[in-house]
């Protein structure tokens, strides 16, 4: 953590653009600090100096922190689309993503097939979308962005 010692401005003129799993990461600010945390099982934390950044990652959830002396840092949150297809899920799972899609035939990148749901069911995005998919019963709960599904088939 950078120490202050002067009143902290924000960091402005920040840009993010993501091409497959490279994400670029650009701002005026010349002697900036730019992290990346990859939260999972071992977290990965990589930082580097500059105003100009590429950062390549699989994973489907990143935090970026830009800060730099006398500045507020600034932080933003990645996430992947996340596509649910040719799935049978029989335990407890959450899915995070900025789009989450369900169903039958959603995406080229895996077979077409049926989403079957025999569990705990929960996502955290802006846009959930169903597709071509259709449970008999559930409950659902609606709590700051997660929704819930318990099933019984």
């Amino acid at each position: 953590m950078m120490i202050y010692t002067e009143q902290p401005v924000e960091i402005s003129n920040t840009s993010f653009r993501i091409n497959n799993n490279t994400i670029h990461v650009e701002t005026t600010e010349s002697d900036a600090r730019v992290s990346f945390y990859t939260p999972g099982t071992t977290p990965i934390v990589d930082s580097y100096l500059g105003n100009s950044v590429d950062y390549t990652t699989i994973k489907d959830s990143v935090i970026i922190c830009i800060d730099r002396h006398n500045c507020i840092p600034f932080v933003a949150t990645y996430h992947k689309n996340e596509f649910i297809q040719n799935e049978t899920i029989t335990d407890s799972r959450t899915y995070v993503g900025k789009t989450v899609k369900v169903g039958r035939n959603v995406t080229t990148t895996k077979p077409e097939g049926a989403v079957v749901i025999n569990g705990l069911f929960r996502w955290k995005t802006m846009d959930f979308f169903f597709k071509n998919f259709m449970p008999i019963i559930f409950l659902l709960y609606l709590h700051t962005k997660q929704m819930i599904f318990f099933v019984k088939l």
